[in-house]
């Protein structure tokens, strides 16, 4: 080998040997593939809790020597060493909502505050025929035709129904029925004639959404299905009659806005006011009445006697209700809870009509082939005042964890009472007829005159997840024209989020 090879060989090795002092110099730990990286140690830690690290050439690379605990140096560094900060375990999962929102809503007995019909007034008692005041004298009670639609005053919105004084995120459905609620009365004392009370089916369709953390709007639009609005009462020489005493129709009530604000939260006490609006979306109600009977007879509705003879007779009766009213309804809620299984719910509220709604009757009735009488009103009529004081108490029979299928099961009670603070605006009477022996007359609102309702009910309520279902049955506690119904069943689903 030449000098000049020789020379260049050493100068290669030297330069690797070099290389290879400055990696290790570099890195305190050898970079072997078998090797696992050290463990990074604890910024804040002393150097006293380095203990079991080598020093001088090899330091920071880790011994493989055990640690005795009983070692003095050990003890120092133990008792020295500053803690290690650990994350904190995870709280156990609460209620999603406030303390007092899992209180279940107010079930409700929607009640309009009805009692407004169309009636056609009746005949003369039998004691009053034939004393040459054939027009005059006493009347009997029962009228010759009475329609009680649900639109003329039973569509007004209850903030009671299925709502709670909390402000809350939900959407919900409401079915409910009412048994027996419309009544509609055509000559039912004459063997033509006839007397139907019609059931009453609601489900309203709602949402509630917070707005602040203290305040929200509530959007509800009820389904009905009930008396329909288009009307006709006919009837014919034969006699052939079509008088509508089972025509019922599905059709849209009147829309519910209502805002709700918080006054006062605890954890035992929950405070909130607000009013609401009744838009008048529902339906006008038309009944058209047309007699052309050449032997038509009258009838005592006193004892369903005949009264008179056979004659010829035509009447042509034409009237609609326009449902132009919108109701303001302020309120005040409250929520009471004295231990976490039993509580008390509040709703205080007033129904004042904002604007009247108009009423248009027009007629002419022809006895004999001639004119008997002829009659044309517009008029506008005004909704009662209404005072309503809602209560409910209820308690949890069970409860269990929120992350099961069933977490509660309840019980609650309620009652409601809804009374008029105005008198009755009635249009009429309107004279039809005078010249057949009839007293009658045409009139439109509450007859009555007065409301006070009483409703009594009681529900139970299942709690599935977030969703609260609850069935229950409302009982009217007054009778006569204070009862508006039977019963009412109700069934309502409510999902939070």
């Amino acid at each position: 080998m030449s000098v000049r090879r020789l020379n260049r060989a050493l100068l290669v090795t030297a330069v690797f040997s070099a290389a290879g002092q400055s990696v290790v110099a570099q890195s305190p730990t050898a970079n072997r593939l078998d090797q696992k990286p050290p463990s990074v140690s604890n910024s804040t830690a002393s150097p006293i809790a380095q203990e079991g690290v080598g020093t001088g050439p090899t330091a920071g690379i880790p011994n493989n020597r055990p640690i005795n605990p009983n070692s003095p140096s050990q003890t120092n560094a133990n008792r020295n060493a500053r803690p290690v900060s650990q994350p904190a375990p995870r709280p156990p999962q609460g209620s999603r909502f406030s303390s007092l929102s899992d209180v279940p809503y107010m079930i409700g007995d929607t009640t309009g505050g009805g009692g407004a019909a169309l009636q056609l007034g009746g005949f003369p008692t039998a004691n009053s025929v034939g004393n040459g005041n054939p027009t005059g004298g006493e009347k009997a009670g029962k009228p010759s035709l009475l329609i009680q639609h649900p639109s003329f005053g039973s569509s007004r919105l209850n903030i009671a129904e299925n709502n709670s004084p909390v402000v809350s995120d939900r959407v919900y459905m409401n079915y409910r029925h009412f048994h027996n609620a419309s009544e509609i009365d055509i000559f039912s004392y004459s063997p033509l004639g006839g007397l139907k009370s019609l059931d009453i089916n609601t489900w309203t369709l709602g949402i509630e959404r917070k707005l602040t953390d203290t305040s929200s709007v509530d959007i509800r639009l009820p389904i009905l299905s009930q008396l329909a609005s288009n009307l006709n009462i006919t009837q014919t020489t034969g006699p052939v009659t079509s008088f509508p005493l089972h025509d019922t129709d599905v059709t849209v009530g009147n829309l519910g806005l209502i805002f709700k604000m918080a006054l006062l939260q605890s954890d035992e006490l929950y405070m909130s006011a607000g009013t609401a609006l009744n838009l008048p979306t529902a339906p006008n109600v038309s009944v058209r009445t047309n007699i052309n009977d050449d032997q038509f007879q009258n009838y005592n509705p006193a004892n369903g006697l005949p009264q008179g003879g056979p004659f010829p007779f035509r009447l042509s009766m034409n009237t609609r209700y326009m449902n132009d009213t919108v109701n303001l309804t302020p309120f005040l809620g409250a929520i009471i809870r004295p231990t976490t299984s039993i509580y008390g719910m509040s709703f205080l509220q007033l129904d004042v009509p904002l604007n009247s709604s108009r009423v248009d009757a027009s007629g002419t009735s022809f006895a004999n082939n001639q004119l008997s009488s002829a009659f044309n009103l517009q008029g506008r009529i005004d909704q009662q005042v209404l005072f309503r004081t809602n209560l409910a108490a209820g308690k949890w029979l069970w409860q269990n964890d929120r992350n099961r299928l069933i977490n509660s099961m309840g019980i609650q009670g309620e009652m409601h009472y809804t009374t008029s603070l105005n008198d009755a605006d009635v249009i009429g009477p309107i004279p039809a007829a005078p010249n057949l022996g009839v007293g009658s007359a045409l009139g439109f609102g509450n007859t009555a005159n007065r409301i006070d309702l009483l409703d009594s009910v009681i529900g139970f309520q299942t709690v599935l997840q977030r969703t609260l279902i609850t069935n229950s049955f409302i009982v009217p506690i007054r009778s006569g024209s204070d009862r508006i119904y039977d019963f009412e069943y109700s069934l309502s689903v409510i999902r939070r989020f």
